[in-house]
C-alpha cells in the first residue's frame, strides 16, 4: 500500500495505475494563453502544463521505491527531497492552473479541480514530508493514507473535463 500510494502521487500530475503505456502526449505551454478558453483550448493547455511539472520534478527527484517488504525509515528518509520538490512545483502547477479561464459554463466544475489538485499535490506532498525527514514510515504511511479520498475525488474530477494528463486514472484502475 505505501509503495502504491507513494507512487500515485504523481497522479495528480500524470495519472496512476494503469497498465496502458500510451500515456497521452502533450505540447509544453511557455506562455498562458489570456482570455475565456473553449473546452479543448483548456484541456490542452492544462495537460500540457502537467506533463511539464512532471517533467520538472523528476529533473530534481526521484521517485521513491520502496521494497517489497515496506519502506525502512532509511527508505523513507530518502524520500523528503523527492516530496519537497512534489510540493513545490505542485504549488507553482496549481497557481498556473489558477490563471486559466475555462469556459463559462466549466467554472464551477474547474474551480472544484482546482481545489481538489491542490490537495492531491501539494497538501499530500506536504502531508509526506514530515514523516519522510523524520524517517518514520508509521506516520508516512498514514498521511498517504489520508489522503486517498482526495486522490480518487481529484481523478474523477480531472476526468469529468476530460482531461488526459493531470490526474486522469483512476487509482487501482
Amino acid at each position: 500500500m505505501l509503495a502504491a500510494a507513494a507512487a500515485c502521487l504523481l497522479v495528480a500530475l500524470t495519472g496512476c495505475g494503469s497498465d496502458d503505456e500510451s500515456t497521452p502526449t502533450t505540447e509544453t505551454t511557455t506562455e498562458l494563453p489570456t482570455g475565456a478558453l473553449s473546452s479543448r483550448e483548456l484541456v490542452k493547455t492544462a495537460d500540457g502544463l502537467c506533463a511539464d511539472a512532471t517533467e520538472r520534478i523528476l529533473a530534481d527527484a526521484s521517485p521513491p521505491d520502496f521494497g517489497g517488504d515496506g519502506p525502512q525509515p532509511d527508505e523513507v528518509s530518502a524520500s523528503a527531497g523527492f516530496w519537497r520538490a512534489t510540493a513545490s512545483e505542485g504549488q507553482t502547477l496549481v497557481d498556473q492552473l489558477s490563471q486559466l479561464q475555462p469556459p463559462k459554463d466549466e467554472q464551477q466544475q474547474w474551480n472544484e479541480f482546482l481545489d481538489l489538485m491542490e490537495a492531491g499535490t501539494v497538501d499530500y506532498a506536504n502531508a509526506l514530508v514530515g514523516p519522510a525527514e523524520d524517517g518514520d514510515p508509521d506516520g508516512f504511511y498514514q498521511a498517504a493514507v489520508d489522503s486517498q479520498k482526495e486522490l480518487i475525488e481529484l481523478a474523477k474530477a480531472s476526468k469529468a473535463l476530460g482531461l488526459e494528463v493531470c490526474g486522469a486514472r483512476e487509482l487501482g484502475s
